[in-house]
């Protein structure tokens, strides 16, 4: 009787097939590898915690190699500022030097946590929700456990660039502005200093959205879905497509407010 536990202990069963169990990180290569061996244990042991950490810890590296970058292009900013009239001329530059690398040591820590979480939660939301309203078992659980292990894509893609812009001596980087939206995408085709239209800007934006880390990280989701929900490929893309387009369109409309306010 002992043996027969043991061996259920190190096995689980998906639609009738023994997995072996594997540890943590051999799950973590596995999205990047063979993500269905991932996603077909988490649809039986949802779990989080591995993935979780190590695509917050790969975006916090990512920001932590841009800050003194960030830095030390503070003083030539501030002297814009005060020439153009965005700051007030009544406080000494050296206070406004100081106030913006304070703001850029805790705003961009703060923003990087708050916006990795937020984005995680949303997308689960919109997956679980899909579920929920075409009547198919749903937890949120398993959803936020699919969504955090695609995330590893993104991770991935956040130390690439990371590495790029250490290896390039961050070449193209002369305003704290050309940080914003720095990705391995489809917009590197274009020229980023001639982007004259309002279409040329968008289309460089989604661009920018759309890289093949992005596109990546959605095939990635789609196939945790199929296998988590037990589902076809055809439908496990539909809520995959709606967070697609979702995002999309917040680019889009906050890319246009840069436009209107001319910020871009």
């Amino acid at each position: 009787m002992n043996e027969q536990n043991e061996i259920k202990n190190e096995v689980i069963i998906y639609e009738g097939e023994e997995l072996p169990r594997i540890s943590w990180f051999d799950s973590v290569i596995n999205i990047f590898m063979a993500p269905a061996e991932t996603f077909k244990r988490i649809a039986v042991e949802p779990k989080v915690l591995a993935p979780l950490i190590i695509s917050l810890l790969a975006s916090l590296i990512s920001v932590t190699v841009m800050i003194p970058k960030m830095i030390s292009m503070v003083p030539q900013t501030v002297e814009k500022m005060l020439a153009s009239g965005q700051l007030p001329p009544n406080r000494p530059e050296e206070f406004w030097i100081k106030l913006i690398e304070r703001q850029i040591y805790f705003g961009t820590y703060f923003n990087v946590i708050f916006m990795f979480f937020l984005s995680l939660l949303f997308i689960s939301l919109i997956i679980f929700l899909y579920f929920k309203f075409t009547d198919r078992d749903a937890t949120f659980k398993h959803v936020f456990s699919l969504v955090t292990y695609a995330g590893l894509i993104n991770g991935l893609h956040s130390i690439l660039v990371s590495i790029l812009l250490v290896a390039t001596k961050f070449k193209g980087i002369n305003t704290l502005e050309d940080f914003r939206g720095k990705t391995l995408g489809f917009q590197l085709l274009m020229n980023a200093d001639n982007l004259e239209t309002t279409f040329q800007k968008l289309t460089y934006v989604l661009l920018s959205l759309n890289s093949p880390f992005y596109i990546w990280n959605l095939i990635v989701m789609a196939i945790g879905v199929k296998y988590v929900f037990r589902t076809t490929y055809g439908k496990a893309s539909v809520p995959v497509i709606i967070t697609w387009v979702i995002f999309s369109g917040i680019t889009v409309l906050f890319t246009m407010i840069a436009i209107n306010s001319g910020k871009f």
